[in-house]
């Protein structure tokens, strides 16, 4: 269960990772309702050069906690969450499975300690691999169950971003989710219009949509 987005050539000033994060919580918060939220997000686990060349698997997952509360403009919302960042990568070395059996969490099986959505951003090019004998290739794996509740996952190549949503098909109708796309590409849109602007009054309708509806009103 995925749904893409349209590719987009971001402007610079929303190409870094705490620009999208943000945008993310702010949608978040605008389907919940909810000023404290906490996602997951994955790191490669391959902070030490000695680990740079070693083929393995050193993935972890964070937990990211921010507070996007209504009151707060988003350009200092964004330093909040640029500040979170900083510091969970710094104390990336820190297992999340260590981190939920300090908390005391038991796990039920049926959903994700501490946090139910996911930011994925993938922002590096794929090395070309060579060994004399051998032709090799990537293949793009398909997974059709999501893990999360509801997942984006961040694509950038050659300066073009790709945003996928991955979901629960037990929770969400492919239709709602694209609806939350419409949401997100909305937000982002009001973002670059206008950072200033306090996070409740960030627009989850476009300015194409609203005049739409306006116009049906006055009919």
């Amino acid at each position: 269960p995925l749904a893409k987005m349209a590719k987009h050539r971001p402007r610079a000033r929303v190409k870094s990772k705490r620009h999208l994060q943000g945008i993310y919580f702010v949608l978040l918060y605008k389907l919940t309702g909810r000023e404290d939220i906490v996602i997951g997000a994955p790191t490669a686990g391959r902070l030490h050069i000695e680990l740079q060349k070693i083929i393995g698997m050193f993935l972890n997952t964070l937990a990211m906690r921010n507070f996007p509360a209504g009151d707060k403009p988003f350009r200092g919302f964004l330093k909040e969450v640029k500040a979170k960042v900083l510091e969970t990568f710094a104390n990336q070395d820190y297992q999340f499975d260590d981190l939920v059996a300090q908390l005391g969490i038991k796990s039920n099986g049926k959903r994700n300690p501490l946090f139910d959505v996911m930011f994925i951003l993938q922002n590096h090019e794929k090395p070309g691999i060579r060994i004399p004998g051998l032709k090799l290739e990537f293949l793009e794996l398909e997974h059709p169950t999501s893990k999360f509740d509801l997942c984006l996952y961040v694509e950038e190549v050659d300066q073009v971003i790709t945003f996928t949503f991955t979901f629960r098909t037990r929770l969400c109708e492919p239709a709602t989710i694209e609806i939350f796309i419409d949401y997100f590409k909305a937000i982002l849109a009001s973002v670059l219009r206008n950072p200033g602007q306090l996070v409740v009054e960030l627009d989850i309708i476009s300015q194409e949509k609203r005049a739409n509806i306006i116009s049906q009103l006055n009919m």
